[in-house]
């Protein structure tokens, strides 16, 4: 972080079908806490799985519009952030900090 000039870490979506609540994603976490950065959760796309049982058999395009910036990247980041409040790992990490990207829109 400090060498490249970082100022915290993107995920977007699962890898290797992990959530961040995995514990493989501890190491991570804690080193995010210890330097006191930002993990952004960016939107992505479902798991292809989820992707053939929610969206399609739609209409032409349709399929793709929800499952993409209609509903399924929006569901997709919010199952990162409620997994890990399930899981404990916000209480494991109570320092985090955490950006949910594309969630909401502020307006003035």
């Amino acid at each position: 972080m400090k060498e490249h000039g970082f100022l915290g870490a993107m995920v977007s979506g699962t890898c290797e079908g992990r959530f961040l609540d995995h514990p493989s994603y501890d190491n991570l976490l804690a080193a995010a806490v210890a330097l006191d950065v930002p993990i952004y959760i960016h939107p992505h796309l479902p798991p292809e799985a989820v992707r053939k049982a929610y969206y399609s058999d739609l209409p032409e395009g349709g399929g793709r519009v929800l499952e993409s910036a209609g509903w399924g990247w929006h569901s997709e980041t919010a199952i990162h952030l409620l997994r890990m409040v399930v899981a404990g790992t916000l209480d494991k990490h109570p320092r985090l900090k955490i950006i949910i990207g594309h969630m909401a829109r502020c307006c003035p």
